[in-house]
C-alpha cells in the first residue's frame, strides 16, 4: 500500500532511493527506479530528481546509459556501506511496500526481456528484423534474422513476433523437428 503523505525531506528521499537500489541488487534503469518508488511513496518528482542527483554527486551511485540511451544507475560500494547504516532509519511502512513490490516488478520485466524483437538497418533504406527468445540473459533458444526490405515491413515483423512469441516459437520448433501442431489439425 502506497504511503500517502508526501515525503519532501531530501535526506529521507535519498535513503529511499539508496535502499531501493540496494534491494534491487543490480543496475537499474531510471524509469524502473521511478516506477518502483512512485508506486509506493508519494514523492514530488522535482524532489526525487534533486535527491538522485545528490547521490551521484557524493559518489554513492553512478549514472550511465544503456544501448537504447536510457539512463541506468548503479550503487557504488560507498553507497552500499552507507545504506547499511542509514536504511534502519526508514519507517517500516515505507520500506516494506517497496521490498514487496521489487520482486514481482523485475520478474515481469525479465519475462519481457526474454523475448526480443528488434530492427536493424543493414544498408541505407534496407532493414532486417531480428527475433529472439532467451531462456535467460545468455542462452538463446531461438534467434532468427529476416531480411524485410523496408523499415515498415521490418517493424511489422517485429511487432507481430512480439505480440505472440511463444506461439511462433512453438510452431517453428514443431516444423523443424517434423511434428504436427494438433491445434491446426483439429
Amino acid at each position: 500500500m502506497k504511503y500517502k503523505r508526501e515525503i519532501n525531506d531530501n535526506p529521507i528521499i535519498q535513503i529511499i532511493i539508496l535502499s531501493t537500489m540496494c534491494k534491487i541488487g543490480k543496475a537499474v534503469r531510471y524509469d524502473d527506479l521511478m516506477n518502483i518508488i512512485f508506486e509506493n511513496c508519494n514523492i514530488n518528482y522535482g524532489e526525487f530528481q534533486i535527491a538522485l542527483e545528490h547521490l551521484i554527486e557524493i559518489g554513492y551511485i553512478t549514472k550511465s546509459h544503456d544501448l537504447s540511451g536510457c539512463d541506468v544507475f548503479c550503487v557504488l560500494p560507498e553507497g552500499r556501506e552507507s545504506n547499511q547504516f542509514l536504511e534502519g532509519s526508514l519507517p517500516v511502512y515505507i520500506k516494506e511496500p517497496i521490498a514487496k513490490y521489487i520482486a514481482p516488478y523485475f520478474h515481469e520485466e525479465e519475462s519481457r526481456q526474454k523475448v526480443r524483437a528488434e530492427i536493424e538497418e543493414i544498408r541505407p533504406g534496407e532493414y532486417n528484423a531480428i527475433l529472439s527468445v532467451y531462456d535467460d540473459d545468455t542462452l538463446a533458444l531461438m534467434k532468427l534474422e529476416f531480411y524485410a526490405g523496408s523499415r515498415s515491413e521490418a517493424m511489422k515483423i517485429a511487432k507481430n513476433f512480439d505480440h505472440d512469441p511463444e506461439n511462433i516459437y512453438r510452431k517453428i520448433l514443431n516444423i523443424l523437428v517434423g511434428e504436427t501442431d494438433d491445434s491446426e489439425n483439429g
